[in-house]
Order: C-alpha cells, then sequence, then structure tokens
C-alpha cells in the first residue's frame, strides 16, 4: 500500500471507522483532505476509493448506478455485535469449542480471539488438540477446502500432510490426523448445564482487541430464529447480486460481512440463529465451490460462474499505462483469443524449468505448452504469438540465476510434470470429443479441487524461496500424493467414459 493509501485509510478509520454507516468517497472527500493536510482542490475521490478497495476492513457495496456505490466499515458494524454459536455433542463431551469458521465475519480466520465467559474477567484458556481431519470438516465448512487447508497449515505445518493424506484416502479416511488450537469450555459447560441444541452468545466487547464475552444464549431469543433467518436470507441475495456484478470469487469474510449490513443491523443487537443456519433452513442457498476450493454462498436457481481472485488481473481495468507491462497484457489478451487455459506466470514458470534443466530452446516450452495448436488452429495470430513469446522468454533469460531458483525449481519441475499430465489428458477428451454430463462435471470439479493448488504451487515457486530440504521433501511427498489422486480420479471417469 502506497504511502497516500496509508494516510487516506488512517483518516477515514479515525472520522467513519467506528459508524456502521454508508462511506461515499465524493461525499467524504474534504473531511478526509482536511484530515490529512492536503488542499482538496484537484484531489480525485477515486483515490479515496482505491485506497478503501485495498483495505480488508472496508467493504464496497453496488448501487443502482456507478455514483451510487459505497463501502462500510466492518470494525464500525461488527464492534459490541452479538452472535451465535452451536456447540456440537463431540465439543461438549470433550469440553471444548473448536473455532474453526465460527468467529467469521465478525472477525477474519485465524485471528486470535480471546473470549472470557460472561462478566467473568477470567480468560478462557486455548490448548492444543489432535484429531481426524474427517471429523473436523464442519467446523470449517465455510472456509471452503483452500481457506480450511491454509488456516490449518498456519497452525501446524504436519497438518498439510494429514491434508494429503485424506486426499489419498478419500473422504472416508480415518488415517489423517491433524493438531489445531481449541477453547478450554469444560468448566463453562459444566456451571452453564450446556447439552447438546443450546447456543451460545458471542457479545464483541473491544474489535479492535478482539476481545469477546461469552455466554449461555438465553431461551427467550430462540422464538425468533425462523424470522432471523428470514431477514438474513434478504441481506444475503443482495449480496450475492453485489458478487454476481463483480463476477469475482471473495473471500467469505467479505461476502457475509456485507449480507450483514444490507439486513436488518439489529441481528447484530438481538440474534437468535447463526449465518450458516440459512444454508439449513432456506433451501434456496447452498454453499458454492469455485476451481480453487473457495466457497461462497449462492442461491439454488442462480447460475453460478464466478472466476477465482487470484485468475483476475485488476490492474487491467482502469489502469495507466505504465502499471501494467505490454508483454503481460498482449500475452493474456492472446491466450484468452486463442482459448488456451494458461497465462503468462504459468508460462514463465515453463520457461524457467527449461532452463532449470540445462535447457535454452524457447521451441521445447513452446511445444510442451501448446503442442502445433498456434500453427493449425491459429495461423494468422502466430507471428504476434510467437513475438509476445519471445520477449517474455528474454526478459526470463536475463534475470535467470539457476543458483537462485535451487531449491524450489525441483518442487516447481514436480508440479509441472502434473499439470502436464492432466492437459494431456483434457486434450485426449478434448479429442474424444466427449459432451460432458453433469456427472462428468461433477467429477471434473472434484478434480480442480486437487489440482487447484498444484497450479498455485508452480506460480508461487517462480520466485526464490528460502526453502529447507525437509520442506522441499514435504512439498515433494504432498506432489507425489497428489499425483497418485489424480492417477486414480483418471482412471475413474476414464472407466465411466469407457475410454481405455
Amino acid at each position: 500500500m502506497d504511502d497516500i493509501d496509508a494516510e487516506i485509510i488512517k483518516a477515514v478509520d479515525k472520522l467513519y471507522g467506528a459508524k456502521s454507516l454508508p462511506i461515499y468517497p465524493e461525499e467524504i472527500c474534504d473531511a478526509v483532505c482536511k484530515k490529512i493536510g492536503i488542499d482538496p482542490y484537484g484531489f480525485d475521490p477515486f483515490m479515496i476509493e482505491s485506497a478503501l478497495d485495498e483495505d480488508d476492513n472496508y467493504i464496497d457495496v453496488l448501487g443502482d448506478d456507478d455514483e451510487d456505490d459505497f463501502f462500510f466499515s466492518r470494525s464500525g458494524l461488527f464492534n459490541k455485535a452479538q452472535f451465535c454459536v452451536r456447540p456440537t455433542a463431540m465439543e461438549i463431551e470433550q469440553g471444548i469449542l473448536i473455532p474453526g469458521h465460527r468467529f467469521i465475519p465478525f472477525f477474519d480466520r485465524g485471528n486470535e480471539i480471546t473470549l472470557t465467559a460472561g462478566h467473568n474477567s477470567g480468560k478462557i484458556k486455548k490448548i492444543k488438540s489432535q484429531f481426524n481431519l474427517s471429523s473436523l470438516m464442519i467446523y470449517y465448512s465455510l472456509l471452503g477446502p483452500k481457506g480450511t487447508m491454509e488456516l490449518m497449515a498456519a497452525e501446524n505445518e504436519d497438518n498439510i500432510s494429514a491434508f494429503m493424506e485424506e486426499i489419498k484416502h478419500g473422504e472416508g479416511s480415518r488415517d489423517a490426523v491433524v493438531t489445531v488450537s481449541v477453547y478450554d469450555f469444560k468448566d463453562f459447560y459444566a456451571v452453564n448445564k450446556i447439552v447438546e441444541g443450546d447456543m451460545l452468545l458471542v457479545s464483541v466487547v473491544d474489535y479492535k482487541k478482539q476481545l469477546c464475552t461469552v455466554e449461555r444464549l438465553p431461551d427467550d431469543r430462540l422464538w425468533q430464529s425462523a424470522k432471523w433467518d428470514s431477514v438474513f436470507a434478504k441481506g444475503l441475495r443482495k449480496s450475492i447480486e453485489t458478487v454476481e456484478e463483480f463476477g469475482v470469487m471473495e473471500p467469505i469474510e467479505t461476502f457475509l460481512s456485507r449480507a450483514f449490513f444490507l439486513s436488518d443491523h439489529s441481528l447484530l443487537q438481538s440474534p437468535s440463529s447463526l449465518a450458516v443456519n440459512s444454508l439449513k433452513q432456506q433451501n434456496d442457498f447452498y454453499l458454492a465451490a469455485s476451481e480453487s476450493g473457495d466457497v461462497v454462498i449462492w442461491e439454488k436457481d442462480r447460475e453460478f460462474d464466478l472466476m477465482d481472485e487470484e485468475d483476475f488481473d485488476y490492474e487491467d481495468f482502469g489502469a495507466d499505462d505504465d502499471s501494467v507491462s505490454e508483454e503481460e497484457s498482449a500475452l493474456n489478451q492472446l491466450f484468452e483469443i486463442m482459448g488456451f487455459a494458461i497465462n503468462d506466470e504459468e508460462l514463465a514458470a515453463y520457461m524457467r524449468d527449461e532452463l532449470f534443466a540445462g535447457g535454452d530452446d524457447l521451441d521445447n516450452v513452446k511445444k510442451r505448452c501448446f503442442d502445433d495448436r498456434v500453427e493449425k488452429l491459429f495461423p494468422d495470430l502466430q507471428k504476434e504469438f510467437n513475438k509476445e513469446i519471445l520477449k517474455l522468454w528474454k526478459m526470463i533469460k536475463k534475470d535467470y540465476n539457476i543458483f537462485r531458483d535451487n531449491p524450489q525449481g525441483k518442487v516447481r519441475r514436480k508440479a509441472l510434470e502434473l499439470l502436464d499430465a492432466h492437459t494431456a489428458w483434457i486434450r485426449k477428451l478434448d479429442f474424444k470429443n466427449t459432451i460432458p454430463d453433469h456427472q462428468l462435471e461433477k467429477k471434473l470439479m472434484e478434480m480442480m479441487k486437487v489440482m487447484g493448488p498444484v497450479s498455485e504451487l508452480t506460480i508461487i515457486f517462480n520466485t526464490e524461496q528460502d526453502m529447507s530440504q525437509k520442506e522441499v521433501k514435504k512439498y515433494s511427498d504432498m506432489l507425489d500424493i497428489v499425483t497418485g489422486v489424480h492417477a486414480s480420479m483418471i482412471k475413474d471417469i476414464n472407466m465411466m467414459l469407457g475410454i481405455k
């Protein structure tokens, strides 16, 4: 974030951060400039909009037209808010509370929330516990496969291996064990006589310090549940409309924060239900997953066609010529025209892999990524295509250092080999003119949840990494497992399609 963006955010925080009201960049421009100490003359409100876009605390909402678009502050919305948590039978039996997705969107995933029991100033301790991965998934469902893996990996590196074991052995596996942090609720459950079906009321005491109190939800609030779900569903629909307009997946924290803002704010003062309850009580919604494993709540009768955020280049929209290189924009435009499922970053990974292997032939890269499809299918674009590919190749070669590319180059190579196998199989399906039906689309979506992280690894390991040999082995072992899973999935789909 630029210095001016940081100053803008600081000023907006001071002026409007504690309020749960719409924030219109044009309307607050003069006040923000005064707070920063600059002349508002000639200051473009777009700079405020741009700064707010970069801050996770400020969520954008589409108005009836472009001039009505506005933002709101999550801290202003959720400070002093209340929400519900329903402990499961397993948690009550073990005397714990698993954070999982329970505190989103009120706080971001992975935040260290401090809990105290009611008016007791005593802090509820966190402890480490081990679980079978499959038994934990219900507590992390709103984070999706990708978010769950990232959150658990942040807690304990060995959890990554557990995830790969789960993929290898299937959803029914009991071999995968993970270690996560949980709250010690043994005394709380005993004192409050909590039984299965009871709900807990969490109150945000201080949003910035992430301080909350927890108590048993009073019985007199339970009757409001159906009404609460109905009102919240209206906010969900409005948030879906906004995301649909953007066309891009966004974090579930952002999506649900907007849903709460667009609902009746009284939902946060007198909660009697759970955000996730709308999926169970309202048959109109379901958890839709993207190819990379992100999830968002969606309506069942609405087409789901969102792009993953990492696949969307925001700089291509409204950016000046200096902010996006000619090579990147030209290549990606050509790939899109030709229908190639690759971008310039992934192509750069293949180029670095050619150099890492001691090669120095651009034709090897083109053959590996595109076969002869450019010559056969797009002869009129071949000259421009080769020109832009050569530009990127020269740029990669100029900065490449094989010593700095080690050891991450070893991991990248393994990931690219798996992508090669996947691409070759997809081309085989295309060659046979396979017509996708619902069952095939479902299986391909399951496969992409496995392959999504592999594609990300190829891009991550395009840059220097300070990796130990232990980390190299960990990623290598993970890719070996994914390779086995991928081969098994291909075998199943081939048998379903009658392909030998």
